[in-house]
């Protein structure tokens, strides 16, 4: 029965930890302090000043597309447009011959539509399927009339973009990239402020920047990969 047992968890409990019963307080809070600990959040926002409607629509329209990287990956969206629950689809370019595949769930959409403004909320986070693990946040406001935004006072036609990046390095490539999490940190930061100047270009109707993945830019992880690839 026991060898039963085994061979069910796993079969459908990979990546799980099974005790035989409810695991210690004190070792299950140190494992999630370590956990903690591998965390990188980062966040970005800027005010477009006087940008107007048209504006906050073409980046409602980017954000709705999930069109916030560019550059050498492709997002995969059933009906072209997210959906609350939806799953989406991302393929990265890691090396020449080599596109990795990750998966995401549209966990939030929440719009709201006042006098006094117009707002649009989207949180997608990670399934199992992918080298990292996080969430992403996207807020972008349109003041109608003025009003205290986020860090001052805003105008009519002023529109806010906020993004954060919350996640860390997944499984294996977590382990073997832990010493250069400060890079790590550093390069997330630069992506994110990318993302927030794609966003900005959208509204501005200029050509939008490509944002490379983060993760391939930590130092020694690229060869990380082409080690695993190589196996």
């Amino acid at each position: 029965m026991g060898n039963c047992k085994s061979k069910v968890v796993d079969a459908f409990l990979i990546g799980v930890d099974v005790f035989p019963a409810l695991p210690a307080e004190e070792e299950v809070l140190a494992r999630i302090a370590k956990k903690q600990e591998s965390i990188v959040c980062v966040e970005q926002s800027v005010t477009m000043e006087g940008a107007g409607a048209d504006a906050f629509a073409r980046i409602k329209s980017a954000i709705m597309r999930w069109d916030i990287y560019g550059g050498i990956s492709q997002v995969y969206v059933q009906g072209g447009m997210i959906v609350q629950g939806a799953v989406i689809g991302i393929s990265v370019f890691l090396l020449p011959g080599a596109y990795a595949l990750s998966f995401e769930d549209v966990t939030d959409i929440n719009e709201t539509e006042t006098a006094l403004s117009s707002q649009l909320r989207v949180v997608v986070t990670t399934r199992q399927e992918n080298i990292v693990d996080g969430n992403y946040t996207v807020d972008i406001k349109l003041f109608k009339e003025g009003a205290a935004g986020r860090t001052g006072d805003r105008s009519a036609g002023d529109i806010e973009i906020y993004y954060q990046k919350r996640q860390n390095l997944h499984y294996w490539l977590m382990e073997k990239a832990i010493g250069s999490k400060e890079n790590y940190q550093n390069k997330t930061s630069e992506s994110a402020r990318r993302t927030i100047e794609r966003l900005q270009a959208f509204g501005l109707g200029q050509p939008p920047n490509a944002v490379r993945p983060d993760v391939l830019e930590v130092e020694g992880v690229q060869e990380i990969i082409v080690k695993q690839l190589q196996r």
